[in-house]
């Protein structure tokens, strides 16, 4: 009778909770937006309604490209000072990833891959790579990765990030950058939205660095947000770290300490 008391006490957990996962994709889905609208006059339609919602989101949209996009213009135009790349952070005797000293020793491009795995129940799991073709732009590419035990069935949710970024300082303790691009997330979802994101590495004394970023993407309407911190420790081309990531999935928040590793080529 104990456990049969304790089973009807449990079963509408069990029947109605539902995995952050699964509700963040449910709230990628909805075609309703999380703009909220207030109504001056009951005249006011539906329709109506839906073009405020959708003309709020781009308007927003359009103050985010202005704002990265119009200072970007005086960078590739303006009065530089040139930069080239180090083979790695902290060689030889510099700091940071780049230098002033246009020698043989400088290169003009380079490659960086990464790989980081959140210490929670999610599993998450990060793949990136970051591709200087010239020292002021970064082709950035990440593929996120995240599974939950659902009761019956595991659930999974997959996000896949490409950005173009502009590195405003290039300095040799600093670097700042901030870069505009899409998301795509998959599973049930399916869909692909406009991306932004900014961030710093910081190179205080060697073998240390602190990396810091911030990358919203509008999906459906919807916001996917994403803050880094890691602090790493660098070993020739190599860099381990520690870091806390913290993901908002459309209102679902996932945080949690990761560990990491990067390589340059």
């Amino acid at each position: 009778m104990k456990k049969l008391v304790i089973i009807l006490l449990l079963l509408p957990f069990v029947v109605f909770s539902q995995g952050k996962l699964k509700r963040a994709k449910e709230n990628l889905n909805d075609t309703s937006s999380n703009v909220q609208i207030i109504q001056t006059s009951q005249n006011v339609n539906d329709e109506n309604i839906s073009y405020s919602n959708n003309d709020n989101v781009v308007d927003f949209q359009n103050l985010v490209f202005d704002i990265l996009f119009y200072p970007t213009i005086g960078i590739v135009f303006g009065t530089m000072q040139k930069r080239d790349l180090n083979k790695y952070p902290y060689y030889k005797d510099n700091f940071g990833e780049y230098t002033r000293k246009l020698a043989k020793q400088g290169k003009r491009q380079n490659l960086k891959l990464g790989v980081n795995y959140m210490l929670n129940k999610f599993g998450g799991l990060e793949l990136n790579a970051v591709y200087k073709p010239i020292p002021i732009i970064g082709i950035d590419a990440s593929y996120v990765h995240f599974s939950e035990k659902d009761y019956s069935k595991m659930e999974y949710f997959d996000m896949v990030s490409l950005m173009a970024n502009f590195y405003r300082i290039r300095e040799k303790h600093i670097s700042l950058w901030y870069g505009l691009g899409a998301t795509y997330v998959g599973n049930e979802v399916k869909k692909t939205g406009f991306a932004y994101q900014i961030g710093t590495d910081i190179y205080p004394v060697k073998p240390i660095s602190l990396h810091l970023s911030f990358k919203q993407s509008f999906v459906n309407q919807k916001s996917i947000d994403v803050f880094k911190s890691q602090l790493k420790y660098h070993f020739k081309n190599k860099a381990f770290y520690f870091g806390y990531h913290h993901y908002n999935l459309a209102g679902e928040e996932i945080s949690s300490p990761n560990l990491g590793f990067e390589i340059y080529f």
